[in-house]
């Protein structure tokens, strides 16, 4: 980011190849649709880019990021109710299914994404994205805590409720395990 403030075209095009894909990921989660996902992530890199100059490095980027990106779903996803749309097979950032998979194997794994996705759609704005943070992204709680304004605290019992909705919303319904 210091290289791209300085500058050097070299340093943002960096730090875009470095966490495009991670954005993108992470609006997927939000909104099912690939096309609005590359859509949010370039905003969040326009914003990036027009902040470049006043950036401090105060804490970690990714952390600074993902602010921007958890300011980002909040104001267009929840607060605006952008509509969500279904995933198509353009949408899809799943993994390809291992050569041993079997078509039922196949489908097992889809319809337990389909489970997830669904009780993750379940939790509210904030457990929601704590949530992708700390399990997609694998950010620390004390990444998350500055993201979202929070206590570490606050964050650790904002994922135990999380993840005692998604566990009550799964349940009945447990995804079955490959042998």
């Amino acid at each position: 980011m210091e290289a791209a403030a300085n500058g050097h075209p070299w340093g943002f095009e960096y730090l875009v190849r470095k966490h495009q894909g991670a954005l993108i990921n992470y609006f997927f989660r939000f909104t099912q649709n690939i096309d609005t996902a590359k859509e949010l992530s370039q905003e969040v890199f326009l914003r990036l880019y027009k902040a470049r100059l006043r950036y401090r490095p105060d804490s970690k980027f990714t952390t600074y990021l993902f602010t921007i990106a958890h300011n980002l779903v909040v104001n267009e996803v929840f607060v605006k109710k952008r509509p969500e749309s279904t995933a198509d097979s353009n949408g899809a950032a799943d993994a390809i299914p291992s050569k041993n998979a079997t078509p039922e194997d196949t489908l097992i794994d889809e319809e337990n994404k389909r489970k997830v996705h669904d009780a993750l759609g379940r939790l509210n704005e904030r457990e929601r994205s704590a949530m992708v943070m700390k399990y997609t992204e694998g950010l620390s709680y004390a990444e998350i805590a500055e993201i979202i304004g929070a206590s570490i605290p606050a964050v650790e019992s904002l994922l135990s409720r999380a993840k005692d909705k998604m566990r009550t919303s799964l349940a009945g319904s447990t995804p079955k395990k490959r042998d």
